[in-house]
């Protein structure tokens, strides 16, 4: 916490945190505390960050309509297939 109260930008990682005098005191930054119950970290990939764009391009395509959403899954799909097993 003392991380956190000096520089207000790195949020504990402990949900024990909640009980802290400062998350009492400081309802508003309390919600980044509250998201630790549900949190999930990313996967543990050496090429997560390569897929996650991928997820996140073929997403928006789907999101505004320029693929349907079995369109966009389906070319995420082959995309990151190739990417974690390149052809010779």
């Amino acid at each position: 916490m003392p991380l956190y109260v000096a520089t207000g930008n790195a949020f504990p990682a402990a949900v024990a945190a909640e009980q802290d005098t400062y998350f009492v005191s400081h309802p508003k930054d309390r919600v980044f505390v509250e998201q630790l119950k549900t949190a999930v970290a990313p996967p543990v990939h050496p090429r997560w960050v390569e897929i996650e764009e991928i997820l996140n391009g073929e997403l928006e395509e789907a999101i505004y309509e320029k693929k349907s959403p079995a369109e966009a899954l389906r070319s995420a799909d082959v995309r990151i297939e190739a990417l974690l097993h390149p052809r010779p």
